[in-house]
């Protein structure tokens, strides 16, 4: 499991900005950009912060692998 310092800050940028701001393909967009960041654990650090389902055959998922 992801640092939990991680997840809060990956919540906290996804509540402020995309959250609000952004469509659902979007969110799946910049999901997959952010679990890139962390490097290994990144999609279930993403997938805890921001709720979005991290299953293998999810549309976000399949652009990091």
């Amino acid at each position: 499991m992801p640092d939990t310092h991680v997840i809060e800050w990956i919540r906290n940028k996804f509540v402020a900005v995309v959250l609000n701001l952004v469509e659902q393909r979007g969110q799946r967009s910049w999901a997959a950009s952010e679990a890139r960041s962390p490097g290994r654990g990144g999609v279930t650090a993403v997938a805890a912060a921001t709720g979005i389902s991290d299953r293998k055959d999810s549309k976000w998922y399949s652009r990091v692998a």
